[in-house]
């Protein structure tokens, strides 16, 4: 008499397990990139209404930009605002203007000011690169 193979149901339930995971990756990748989607769409919200017309754009950069977001990465947006400013009284107001959506959103959210005339004229590496990749919100 044969005896059965205890391993079909065994490699069975490793792929479906496997299956189930990857589908479960999948929907939380979807659920993290809606909530990042929102969190972007709060965050220009709110720095418009603080800002009004001073603020000129605001640019989504890094590995978000390029759609290769890990649980270790950070969403880069460049705030760039008009009129000359305090680079650290401005930095200080929008981590205190965002920081309510880091309590909701899946990633580190890292916001740095530019003035208009600086990000224009590429003055630093880091603009000239956001010029390239960056996408506007």
């Amino acid at each position: 008499m044969k005896q059965r193979d205890s391993s079909v149901p065994d490699q069975f339930e490793k792929e479906l397990h496997s299956m189930s995971s990857i589908a479960n990756n999948s929907t939380r990748e979807n659920i993290n990139a809606n909530r990042n989607n929102n969190i972007l769409t709060r965050c220009k919200q709110i720095l418009a209404k603080y800002y009004k017309s001073r603020l000129q754009a605001l640019i989504l950069f890094g590995s978000a930009a390029r759609q290769e977001l890990t649980p270790n990465s950070d969403i880069d947006l460049l705030v760039v605002l008009s009129s000359p400013f305090d680079y650290c009284q401005e930095l200080t107001t929008i981590v205190d203007l965002l920081y309510p959506l880091q309590l909701e959103a899946s990633h580190w959210i890292s916001a740095k000011p530019a003035e208009t005339s600086d990000f224009e004229a590429g003055k630093i590496q880091l603009y000239r690169n956001i010029q390239q990749e960056g996408i506007l919100l």
